[in-house]
């Protein structure tokens, strides 16, 4: 039996799309990408949840291109996959070194860029003890951070961070875990790759308070099909996120279908 060698390129485009094209390409509402652009506007910690090629990266980039140019970001990889047309971006990279360790790794990178006086955080993906340091710091004042993680569901997703955390070696109780990651993360956006090529948002969910120890997630929008004809369609939770009813009591005013009108999928 002959062993034929393969290999992998993954190469980013150079056209980065935005929040409109998305829509043109059903991969979510013109709802929802208007709540999201809310949300970057006021500064929610967003975590894109989803499994390989699902669209994390892209939605990642669309979102970070809304942020003002005035602004400093920082972006955080492994591999350079963001592009970004900010003029303050900040680019790092993770250095390997010797037999494929790495000098540099996520972990350090995260505590560089905090001193880099950034004002937004974007680590490309979480996958590893980075994501302690990543709470910390959406803790600390680091808000309208964004990040990317390997997850199957929303609640996967809070539950593979947790796992992360645990993987820094500290004696942390799992209950002030559940605690930070409760009060740090507000948003969790969760992708999918339909069957038939297509990567679409499935799921907004804010996350709430914890009742009982568990961190509570209310549901913002969701792909569903219709029992009948079986078309996808986006729709929203009739739930209006604490973020967005503080903009409300201060005067913003929202369009009456941003959370009551759905649209097809397909």
């Amino acid at each position: 039996m002959t062993v034929l060698p393969s290999f992998t390129i993954r190469r980013p485009g150079h056209h980065m799309l935005d929040m409109n094209e998305l829509v043109r390409q059903h991969t979510l509402s013109q709802q929802m990408a208007a709540f999201l652009q809310l949300a970057v506007l006021y500064r929610q910690n967003i975590l894109i949840a989803g499994g390989t090629s699902s669209g994390k990266t892209t939605l990642l980039n669309s979102l970070a291109g809304t942020i003002a140019h005035s602004q400093r970001i920082v972006t955080i990889e492994d591999t350079f996959e963001i592009s970004l047309p900010h003029p303050n971006w900040i680019a790092m990279e993770t250095v390997m070194e010797g037999r494929g360790e790495q000098k540099l790794d996520m972990r350090a990178l995260v505590s560089h860029a905090l001193h880099l006086r950034p004002d937004r955080i974007l680590i490309g993906e979480v996958r590893s003890t980075e994501a302690l340091d990543l709470l910390q710091a959406m803790n600390s004042g680091h808000d309208g951070s964004l990040a990317t993680i390997h997850a199957n569901s929303p609640y996967d997703a809070i539950s593979r961070l947790e796992t992360l955390i645990l993987m820094a070696g500290y004696d942390i109780p799992v209950s002030i875990i559940r605690g930070q990651m409760s009060r740090a993360i507000n948003l969790i956006v969760h992708m999918q790759r339909t069957p038939e090529g297509k990567r679409q948002i499935s799921a907004i969910s804010e996350v709430g308070e914890m009742e009982h120890g568990q961190i509570i997630l209310n549901d913002v929008f969701m792909l569903t099909r219709e029992p009948e004809s079986q078309k996808a369609a986006f729709y929203p939770a009739n739930y209006i996120p604490r973020f967005i009813q503080r903009a409300i009591d201060k005067g913003m005013k929202i369009p009456d279908t941003l959370f009551t009108s759905a649209a097809y999928a397909e």
